[in-house]
């Protein structure tokens, strides 16, 4: 569930940072622009969680 979870949450990322630069690109800084550098740690938090958590289901012999 959370590497399902982790894939949307990237695909979703890219998919504001493509409209976020594309909007910076066409109209100028905005609010919108600031908008990927909000996200970005809840991004790299998730990731560290998934691997912290995959690694205990590996010492645990769940996986």
């Amino acid at each position: 569930m959370t590497k399902t979870v982790l894939i949307a949450f990237s695909v979703i990322f890219i998919l504001l940072l493509v409209s976020c630069l594309y909007i910076t690109i066409t109209k100028g800084f905005g609010v919108f622009s600031v908008l990927p550098l909000t996200f970005f740690p809840i991004l790299i938090t998730n990731i560290i969680t998934h691997r912290k958590m995959a690694d205990e289901a590996r010492k645990r012999n769940l996986i």
